[in-house]
């Protein structure tokens, strides 16, 4: 069973659902919502151009206000970006360590359904 958590993520909306930013999970980046999703974690992923590597995971913001800020930081497909409620399984997620940002990764997530964007 998992002891789950609110967190929020920034995901692009398109008519037919919603989309992680960059890095797809098991081929597909857009994301099934109102059922538990284990993410494709890979122990030596990168961020663009970065040398640091670090494990992956869906990337989440604690807060509202965190993803906020964190979004604050894109330039490009702004029409599209929106920042939705996600829940996670605290007991397999983890903090992104080099990231300036509050930055939670988790192997286990759940996107509900009734998500008003």
């Amino acid at each position: 069973m998992f002891e789950t958590k609110l967190g929020y993520k920034i995901v692009e909306r398109y008519e037919d659902g919603i989309r992680t930013l960059f890095h797809g999970n098991y081929g597909t980046r857009r994301i099934e919502q109102g059922r538990w999703l284990r993410a494709e974690v890979r122990p030596r992923a990168k961020d663009g151009t970065s040398k640091t590597t670090y494990q992956s995971g869906f990337h989440l913001l604690p807060t509202f206000e965190d993803a906020v800020q964190y979004m604050s930081r894109f330039k490009n497909r702004l029409d599209k970006l929106v920042i939705v409620p996600v829940w996670y399984d605290v007991n397999t997620s983890w903090r992104k360590t080099h990231s300036r940002a509050p930055v939670i990764l988790a192997s286990h997530v759940n996107f509900p359904v009734d998500i008003v964007m």
